[in-house]
């Protein structure tokens, strides 16, 4: 009995060209109304690959180590100033960061209030994970909402992010996971759910 690698090395023996091209749409269909799923698990859940929640911010309370943001690296623009309120050093010169009492209360700021870790604060990350940057062809931001992974083949699609985006996911998947691939990855459900839409929309591109 002849054994295939992939899906393309099957379609390609037993399907004509027009049913073949079908089943490409069919699969790619499957593809784009999973990823989003995954997206809102992650980012809006705040649920990780094993299911669980990912974490919970520290500092919900009083506690956690204080911060000193700058404009420049706030979603938001933050009223410039010390850790007693004051807008200027004893010297005279204006403050050029704003005091925080740790990160959740910035995150509060920023107007991201739960207490649970769900990556997204500017949303950034979660843009470029619907959207995917292509090396070949560069990053262009199409919207949150509108899915575009990288197509490698007509079966294979992948999920790209910006060099810092990466850096962002897998060191949040250390931080919070203790390893990779904790996060951004399928969760067991996820994994059957689009099996099952696989086959599915199979079936229907089949039958015209």
């Amino acid at each position: 009995m002849a054994t295939f690698k992939t899906i393309e090395e099957w379609a390609k023996q037993f399907l004509d060209k027009a049913t073949n091209v079908r089943v490409q749409k069919a699969y790619q269909k499957a593809v784009f109304l999973t990823i989003p799923k995954i997206g809102k698990r992650i980012f809006e859940k705040g649920i990780g690959a094993d299911g669980s929640g990912i974490g919970h911010y520290a500092g919900a309370g009083r506690s956690g180590k204080p911060m000193y943001i700058g404009n420049q690296r706030s979603p938001r623009k933050g009223t410039l100033r010390g850790k007693y309120g004051d807008k200027k050093f004893k010297n005279g010169f204006p403050h050029v960061t704003t005091y925080y009492r740790n990160y959740y209360q910035f995150r509060v700021a920023m107007g991201r209030t739960n207490p649970f870790v769900n990556l997204t604060l500017s949303g950034r990350l979660y843009r470029n994970f619907l959207n995917s940057f292509d090396n070949s062809k560069g990053f262009k931001r199409v919207g949150t909402g509108i899915v575009k992974p990288v197509k490698k083949n007509p079966y294979l699609y992948t999920i790209e992010l910006r060099p810092d985006n990466m850096a962002k996911a897998r060191g949040s998947e250390i931080r919070f996971r203790g390893r990779i691939k904790t996060i951004f990855a399928f969760t067991k459900a996820e994994r059957k759910e689009f099996n099952n839409l696989v086959s599915e929309e199979f079936i229907k591109a089949l039958k015209v």
